[in-house]
């Protein structure tokens, strides 16, 4: 396990993760039909263009709200260190970058513009996992920065802590959908009670 990712935390981005892909599949399959079904393509190229299209969606969506925040984020007033899983953030970058080349490479002699498609793909997944890693665990004026977004203090419902040796925070932002609004924090031990009484400070209800 990465140095300071606590076990509580894998499991709730495990849970985020496969919930994000429900929706992922269900609207990459819906997308692929369209491409195949209107522009006549078979299926392994409709599949690409459809993973192509939500993709670059999904990174410039990303981008925005990523440079808005840092932007929008003000005075930093606790600052807890990186990302406990910068080096796989890293390698992942890496991975994927080489991945995007290769497999554009090996549809040039069929389509120069997939090829052209999946090399900045590999690129602008460089650029997520780097700005990825660079994140840090933040309390700010007006939230919490966790390594990359910003929670505001008026969107965090309660809190609670999960772990002794390894402090997780535990989230429930306000949500429509109490399950799309859980979240989960590795926080260094040192940093615990600083943070928690920032959270009180803000008037958030612990469980």
């Amino acid at each position: 396990m990465f140095a300071g990712m606590t076990k509580a935390a894998w499991r709730r981005g495990y849970i985020n993760a496969m919930i994000c892909m429900v929706g992922m599949v269900i609207v990459f399959t819906s997308l692929q039909a369209i491409v195949k079904t209107i522009f006549h393509q078979t299926t392994i190229t409709s599949a690409i263009v459809a993973f192509l299209i939500i993709w670059i969606i999904l990174f410039l969506i990303c981008m925005y709200n990523w440079l808005y925040r840092i932007l929008t984020s003000k005075k930093v007033l606790l600052d807890c260190g990186p990302a406990p899983t910068r080096i796989l953030f890293i390698f992942n970058g890496i991975i994927f970058t080489i991945g995007g080349f290769t497999f554009g490479d090996s549809l040039s002699e069929h389509n120069s513009m997939l090829n052209l498609g999946c090399k900045i793909m590999g690129l602008s997944f460089m650029l997520y996992w780097i700005s990825m890693a660079m994140g840090r665990l933040q309390i700010r004026e007006n939230g919490i920065w966790c390594f990359w977004q910003l929670t505001k203090w008026s969107k965090i419902k309660s809190y609670r802590w999960v772990g002794e040796k390894n402090a997780t925070l535990m989230i429930q932002t306000k949500n429509k959908f109490k399950f799309l609004g859980k979240g989960a924090i590795p926080v260094p031990i040192t940093h615990k009670t600083d943070v928690d009484n920032f959270l009180k400070q803000y008037d958030v209800i612990e469980e």
